[in-house]
């Protein structure tokens, strides 16, 4: 195992598509449009092996209940925008 790192941009839902994740470790974000989350995983696994889906709203941003899935973390931009991440599966987006 290795922990890698994915970056995908800011936005209401990512499709996210990595090795195979034993445990997400760290979300940051280190550009004004982009979040980067640490993962470990298998690295024998193929790249698109497993797709995530991440709901991200911002502070004061309508959530619709139906679609969100289990909270994972909150990041602050450089603008101090605060972002709160959410991992959905296909059928809740």
């Amino acid at each position: 195992m290795k922990i890698f790192k994915y970056t995908f941009p800011v936005g209401s839902i990512v499709e996210l598509k990595t090795h195979q994740v034993y445990k997400i470790l760290h979300f940051a974000v280190r550009s004004p449009a982009e979040i980067t989350v640490w993962a470990l995983v298998d690295e024998n696994t193929k790249k698109d092996h497993q797709v995530h889906n991440f709901i991200i709203y911002g502070t004061g941003h309508p959530v619709d209940p139906e679609t969100t899935g289990n909270y994972l973390t909150t990041v602050i931009d450089a603008l101090g925008l605060v972002w709160h991440i959410f991992e959905g599966t296909e059928d809740r987006i």
